[in-house]
């Protein structure tokens, strides 16, 4: 519905859609990335699953090299991405498409690829997550103020894009600052 919202209405407004008076309090970011390319491709499937494909996709590209950074080998990178991945309960079943009444709610999968379609903002906050740590740790490598607004603008924007990974992200920055102070 917030989808739809975005894509076919005509004034941008944070009116809940379901619930008549109620503010959005749903992280909504990505249902406006969906609905922005809805109103534009007019294609569903598209405009629902391209924002979860960029942000998986970069999520992995930096998973990766985050842990070749820290482990400055990309054998054990690659294994440790697999682990980090396939640890979560990625699988390749996703779900089942021939659900019925009264379990048609039942999906069986793996959890962390069953987000992929049901807890689609935290792909998009595991993505922004993975930014502000490469920004804090390329700040720290090289000390160019850049990388320090980096991890600092899209943590502004992380209460509307996922709110467990916002406070995962402020306690990791916290731990950086306070390191730095007393490096």
């Amino acid at each position: 519905t917030q989808v739809s919202k975005f894509a076919f209405s005509h004034s941008f407004n944070l009116n809940e859609p379901l619930f008549y008076g109620e503010k959005l309090h749903y992280p909504f970011i990505i249902n406006l990335l969906s609905g922005l390319l809805l109103r534009f491709t007019h294609a569903w499937t598209f405009s629902i699953l391209a924002p979860v494909y960029v942000a998986s996709i970069g999520s992995i590209i930096l998973v990766f090299t985050l842990y070749k950074k820290y482990l400055k080998n990309s054998f054990f990178a690659f294994c440790s991405l697999l682990i980090f991945f396939l640890g979560g309960g990625l699988s390749l079943t996703i779900t089942r498409f021939d659900q019925v009444y009264p379990i048609q709610n039942v999906s069986y999968g793996g959890p962390l690829g069953l987000v992929l379609l049901h807890q689609r903002s935290f792909i998009l906050g595991l993505f922004i997550f993975l930014i502000v740590i490469w920004s804090m740790h390329t700040f720290y490598e090289t000390h160019k103020k850049r990388y320090a607004f980096l991890f600092m603008f899209p943590l502004g924007f992380m209460p509307l894009i996922h709110t467990h990974g916002f406070v995962a992200a402020c306690v990791a920055v916290a731990c950086f600052i306070i390191y730095l102070f007393f490096l």
